[in-house]
């Protein structure tokens, strides 16, 4: 009998506590103050990530906005160089057409232009120190020629 009294009071026992621990996570769940904070922390998280996004959106838009400006700067200097470049060739071309010309028309003619080319002539007489008003006079041609012919001979020098 102590026996069966005895497992009548552990049944008892385990049902309270089964009772009672139901009770309690009753309780806890059917209170929302676990779930309202956890859904703020969500929430501030988000907020949070948003602001961040925006800053770094408006930071990628800024550089992109920078470096167009720095393309179209590139691209006109580019543009600005490659008609220099035309200029300098056309001008390279004209310049060889003259100097050409000139020293046909030294061959062709007699007299003082005979013996050395023109070209020669001019640069040794440029070199002795005469100036480019004396050598123009001296063999008969223009100051812009003889400068041009000079201005020739030391580039094609440096080159």
């Amino acid at each position: 009998m102590e026996l069966i009294f005895l497992a009548l009071l552990i049944v008892s026992g385990l049902i309270v506590i089964y009772l009672s621990l139901r009770q309690f996570v009753k309780s806890w769940f059917r209170n929302n103050s676990h779930l309202s904070t956890i859904q703020k922390e969500v929430e501030k998280v988000i907020v949070e990530l948003n602001n961040t996004t925006a800053r770094n959106i408006d930071l990628i838009e800024t550089r992109v906005k920078e470096l167009k400006e720095l393309l179209t700067t590139v691209d006109k200097r580019i543009s600005l160089l490659k008609r220099e470049e035309e200029k300098h060739e056309l001008s390279k071309t004209v310049y060889t057409a003259i100097i050409n010309k000139s020293e046909a028309k030294a061959k062709e003619s007699n007299g003082e232009n005979s013996g050395p080319g023109l070209k020669e002539r001019i640069l040794n007489l440029y070199y002795a120190g005469f100036s480019s008003q004396a050598i123009a006079a001296k063999v008969g041609k223009t100051v812009g020629e003889v400068e041009l012919i000079i201005s020739l001979a030391e580039k094609s020098n440096f080159q």
